[in-house]
């Protein structure tokens, strides 16, 4: 999920505890607290800075004591005036705190010859929004805290024919080595939404700052505010680009170059999940979380041919190293691996697309007023009408939404064909796949395609398998055959039907150098399960399907499909002669933003962050 902004302004040496203490309770409800502390170095001047990462706030924190703040030169209103305009002009939602007038405050932090403009500015406040009184930073806390959570739950106000402020501005992939926090285009979802992704690297340095200030003072010596304001641009300045920085790493190419890539350090399988994967269920599926190098025990190598003849070993184990790449000179997408204490290229980042794989695909939408939906290949327009037309599905940037894609299972099905005919195709050049599963199979514009195959000869032993999904003679360490692959492309029909396989299984022990399971059920008389009433096709149909599946499952490779065009007519047959009905739904990558494009348009999109959990790259050697 994506994290809320909320931009806190205020005067600042004089309200310094209080700010500590408001974006303190703001990281405790989880949101992102943005304040002048966390500021890159920017080109722009400080009020017209501050005024565009207002509008790219999600809720305004305005804090207001005895000062009215610097007026820059030329400007009729002080930076934080100028702040708050700039929120209510983008509409912006205002949560408003005033120092009670009768709180004992230091002649220093009084700003007596700004007292009028600081006076008209505060009544300007109250009779647009309501405000609050604080006492002390803790009784502010508690304050922003009861606010934001209301205003979480308040429906948010009408937009019309563009998002009224609420669009975040995309970033050029440049800024990646430039900016610690932007939001960058990285491509396209399963339902054909923009897909950006949210890179935040910032950190609040407001406490240890806090702490330097109460180092430097004592009760007869005040702290050197000026002296400490120089320091915190020098320092934030500094962090900027040291934050910016983070997370660049050289990438050694596959024409033997290196690059300089923005690396997330999030797993692509933490992120990204197969559309045929969320088709099918729930389906094994690495966790995003901290890795250890014990994962990586009884990785399979995958050889890359490298100019010059380097050869790396780029170790997979499902997907865990695999890491999503950004090119800032181009905005290329790859996929990388760590290998050997640096990166090297694996492939191109693949966009999914169900639009020409299965085109009846619809979006469905929970609504205010129930159920709606579009063909998939309008999503983008679709949802910025039904933004306009229902606007309480947005709560600041986030479209709260909930979205599925949803096709047949009878065109699903025929999906599954198509993936046995690529396997054949695969077969027909002497190569069996190895490692057949959902994760494997991506949907794109150009139709199917298998990916992370791990190319074994006929007759020869695989280099690993996966858990449920290999067939029992893989799993055994035996030679395999293009039948090998029948085995797992059974297993997929058995979850698009819904059903579980069942029967005797046999007991298998497993080589002590490996990290799997020391024993593992294989079946060794395999039967299709469908549940009495909820099998999707009629009566007649069961057998048919359950004999093709049961077949396919056989312990004795002897007893399967001779090949996979075999599997693959079979099952067209079955789809013609006992089709199915029903649905299964996809939920797409991501949540919804309001996005300002490069192009100044504004658009739905879908979102990745690059926090949550961070894998330790220094794991994968």
């Amino acid at each position: 999920m994506i994290v809320l902004r909320v931009f806190v302004s205020s005067t600042y040496l004089d309200l310094l505890d209080h700010r500590q203490a408001v974006a303190e309770a703001i990281r405790g409800l989880a949101l992102h607290a943005d304040g002048m502390e966390t500021w890159p170095a920017d080109a722009r001047d400080s009020s017209t800075y501050s005024a565009d990462r207002v509008r790219q706030a999600d809720v305004y924190v305005l804090l207001l004591a005895h000062r009215y703040g610097w007026v820059p030169e030329g400007a009729q209103f002080s930076v934080t005036e100028l702040e708050y305009r700039a929120a209510r002009e983008a509409n912006v939602p205002v949560l408003a705190f005033f120092l009670d007038e009768q709180v004992p405050w230091p002649p220093e932090h009084i700003e007596w010859e700004a007292r009028n403009e600081l006076l008209r500015f505060k009544k300007d406040v109250e009779n647009a929004v309501t405000r609050k009184h604080f006492r002390t930073p803790q009784e502010l806390a508690l304050q922003v805290t009861q606010a934001l959570a209301q205003q979480a739950a308040r429906p948010a106000e009408r937009t019309h024919h563009r998002f009224a402020g609420l669009a975040r501005p995309l970033s050029t992939p440049s800024r990646l080595m430039s900016e610690p926090d932007v939001l960058v285009p990285i491509g396209t979802t399963e339902d054909d939404v923009p897909l950006v992704l949210e890179v935040s690297r910032s950190q609040d340095l407001s406490e240890p700052f806090r702490q330097l200030r109460a180092a430097v003072s004592s009760s007869s010596m005040p702290p050197p505010d000026e002296l400490l304001e120089t320091f915190r641009a020098s320092l934030v300045d500094h962090a900027t680009r040291s934050w910016a920085a983070a997370d660049m790493h050289e990438v050694l190419m596959r024409d033997g170059g290196q690059r300089t890539l923005y690396v997330l350090p999030r797993t692509l399988a933490g992120i990204f999940r197969s559309a045929m994967s969320g088709f099918l269920g729930p389906q094994p599926h690495v966790v995003d979380s901290v890795l250890s190098s014990a994962a990586l025990r009884n990785p399979r190598p995958v050889q890359i041919s490298m100019a010059g003849g380097f050869k790396p070993e780029l170790q997979s184990t499902g997907g865990r190293n695999r890491f999503l790449a950004v090119d800032p000179e181009t905005g290329t997408t790859l996929s990388v691996g760590r290998q050997r204490g640096r990166f090297v290229e694996w492939r191109p980042f693949v966009c999914e697309s169900v639009t020409a794989v299965l085109p009846n695909t619809t979006l469905q939408l929970d609504a205010d007023d129930g159920l709606e939906g579009c063909p998939v290949g309008e999503a983008a327009e679709f949802l910025m009408r039904r933004l306009h037309a229902h606007p309480a599905g947005a709560t600041g940037r986030i479209l709260v939404f909930t979205s599925v894609l949803r096709t047949d299972l009878q065109a699903l099905m025929g999906v599954v064909a198509d993936i046995a005919d690529a396997l054949g195709a695969l077969h027909a050049d002497g190569v069996v796949h190895g490692d057949v599963k959902p994760d494997n199979v991506l949907l794109t514009k150009d139709g199917v395609r298998l990916i992370d195959s791990f190319d074994v000869r006929p007759g020869h032993q695989a280099p690993g398998w996966t858990p449920d999904w290999s067939a029992p003679e893989q799993v055994r360490g035996e030679p395999v055959t293009p039948c090998s692959d029948i085995y797992p492309m059974a297993v997929m029909v058995v979850q698009a039907l819904g059903g579980e396989i069942v029967g005797e299984v046999r007991k298998y022990r497993t080589p002590r150098s490996t990290s799997m399971p020391r024993e593992l059920d294989l079946f060794h008389s395999p039967s299709l399960y469908l549940e009495p009433g909820a099998a999707p096709m009629a009566e007649r149909g069961v057998r048919p399907w359950r004999d093709l599946v049961e077949r396919s499952l056989s312990f004795e490779t002897e007893n399967r499909p001779r090949s996979m065009a075999e599997f693959a007519a079979e099952l067209r047959t079955l789809l013609a002669d006992h089709p199915l009905h029903g649905t299964r739904d996809l939920r797409p990558t991501g949540d919804f933003l309001a996005t300002r494009l490069l192009d100044g348009s504004e658009a739905v999109t879908r979102v990745v962050t690059s926090k949550q959990f961070v894998a330790r790259f220094d794991d994968f050697v």
